[in-house]
């Protein structure tokens, strides 16, 4: 029994959990929903942002 080529584990490619591709802790996770109030936040209230721009007065006679 020179040669057992049965007790020979040394390429065992069934037990190789190298590159395990469904094991991927870091995948982008879908973005979940803006929360309601975050994204969807109702128009600038009148008076913010919405001032009405200063008329250049350009008096054209």
């Amino acid at each position: 029994p020179a040669h057992k080529p049965a007790h020979k584990p040394a390429h065992k490619p069934a037990h190789k959990p190298a590159h395990k591709p469904t094991h991927k802790p870091h995948k982008p996770a879908p973005a979940p929903a803006p929360a309601p109030g975050a994204g969807t936040a109702p128009a600038p209230g009148p008076g913010t942002g919405t001032a009405p721009a200063p008329e250049p007065v350009v008096t054209v006679t």
